[in-house]
């Protein structure tokens, strides 16, 4: 849909405010948008911002669509958002199992295999997190260290990873 392409594209341009409204405006057209209810609830979570409505455009993406990973994840980091830790890695252990399921299924050679790595690595990030605020940080360094194998040029990961390290050590 052309109004999707829009407000993803203007988001990822840094127009926070126009991209939430052609969202809105998408799913004032088209209310079973999935992908536009979890974009948009997903972007409101990353800056902490309106959670409950957050909650809710992705739950609806959820009912629409219940096994997408994608949409796992954006819940499990809205609930991270929300500081519902547990919460958070329940949602987010779905979302992973989904998505390394559907890589395994898929022919490496095809076209989709960078977007599911890419998103491996950004909810193992979200799951490393989670663990972390929970004080597992065995289970956070595993988390992060998935995380890096999927996207290893990523250098916020390694910072995390490192910084782990150097908490774990702290604490022995």
């Amino acid at each position: 849909h052309v109004l999707f392409d829009l407000g993803r594209s203007l988001e990822r341009a840094g127009q926070f405010d126009r991209a939430v409204a052609v969202f809105q405006r998408l799913l004032a057209l088209d209310q079973d948008h999935a992908d536009a209810s979890n974009y948009l609830g997903y972007m409101l979570a990353e800056r902490g911002e309106r959670l409950t409505e957050a909650k809710k455009l992705i739950e609806r993406a959820l009912k629409i669509d219940p096994e997408n990973g994608a949409y796992l994840d954006s819940l499990g980091w809205v609930y991270y958002q929300l500081k519902q830790y547990e919460n958070a890695a329940r949602w987010l252990d779905r979302a992973l199992a989904v998505e390394e399921e559907t890589l395994r299924q898929t022919d490496p050679n095809s076209p989709i295999v960078d977007g599911l790595r890419e998103n491996l690595a950004v909810i193992h990030e979200h799951a490393g997190d989670a663990a972390q605020k929970m004080g597992d940080l065995d289970r956070a360094s595993h988390h992060y260290e998935r995380a890096i194998e999927f996207d290893p040029d990523n250098q916020t990961l390694r910072e995390k990873f490192k910084n782990l390290s150097k908490d774990a050590s702290y604490s022995e």
